[in-house]
């Protein structure tokens, strides 16, 4: 191969956009952890956070979106790589690598390229929301409800209002 891109699932992932008056990574880097504390249930000591910048409507601003992953997550999740002495050349997560595809084929000649979007991206176990502005990220949560759920909610309506059809029926 000639590069390894590793992929985290979003679940383990806590997203936070916060602004700050700062423009340049490297000025964000000098304070993000100070930052981004009060927003995570963890020390940041204990995570792993990564960054991009999105543009503000705040003059000399930034809009900064977040993705924290706990350290002791991560490493479970580099183990095997570890383990076969193979390592990733980048990380990125689902919601970024689906948010890029998406800003690729559906931005590029959008005129509602800046109203607010939300792409719903709806797994066996949890459904992913991005919200996505001028083709940027601007946040992402992750609900623990999926596609699983949703047909276990929709089978018993399905089972109760048939047992009420029997009933009625039957008087």
């Amino acid at each position: 191969y000639d590069q390894l891109v590793c992929v985290h699932t979003s679940e383990s992932i806590l997203f936070k956009e916060i602004e700050l008056p700062l423009t340049t990574r490297e000025q964000v880097s000098l304070v993000l952890e100070e930052e981004i504390e009060p927003h995570l249930p963890f020390s940041p000591l204990d995570g792993n956070t990564g960054f991009i910048i999105n543009p503000s409507t705040t003059e000399g601003a930034s809009a900064v979106l977040t993705a924290t992953i706990k350290k002791q997550v991560a490493d479970a999740f580099y183990a095997p790589f570890e383990a076969a002495e193979v390592f990733p050349d980048a990380v990125t997560t689902d919601i970024e690598c689906l948010a890029a595809f998406i800003s690729a084929t559906h931005f590029q000649q959008d005129v509602t390229a800046h109203f607010l979007k939300i792409i719903v991206d709806i797994h066996a176990q949890h459904t992913q929301l991005i919200f996505m502005q001028d083709g940027k990220v601007r946040n992402a949560k992750t609900i623990p409800s999926g596609s699983q759920s949703f047909m276990t909610v929709h089978a018993a309506n399905v089972e109760e209002k048939t047992a009420a059809t029997q009933n009625f029926d039957e008087k």
